[in-house]
């Protein structure tokens, strides 16, 4: 079991973005989770449900996407050295 089968939508913050992207092109895109509850139907549905019902919406690529949580955290360099 993965973490898009145990939430979801109505679960996470309508503030949240998730990362969108395709399988097969990489296109890249951000979508809120406010503008997926608008859409009839998804409210009620698990993140997984929902990867699987969305398409690549790069010029005409409509291959399946994979949604992640960007990471909210700054990345930071490398703190070590050599000894």
């Amino acid at each position: 079991m993965t973490w898009k089968r145990e939430i979801q939508l109505l679960d996470v913050d309508p503030n949240v973005r998730f990362e969108v992207t395709c399988k097969s092109c990489g296109y890249m895109q951000y979508i809120e989770v406010k503008t997926l509850v608008q859409k009839r139907g998804y409210n009620q549905l698990f993140l997984d449900q929902i990867e699987e019902k969305m398409r690549c919406m790069y010029k005409g690529c409509t291959c399946k996407c994979r949604i992640a949580l960007p990471c909210p955290a700054d990345t930071e360099g490398f703190q070590g050295g050599l000894a």
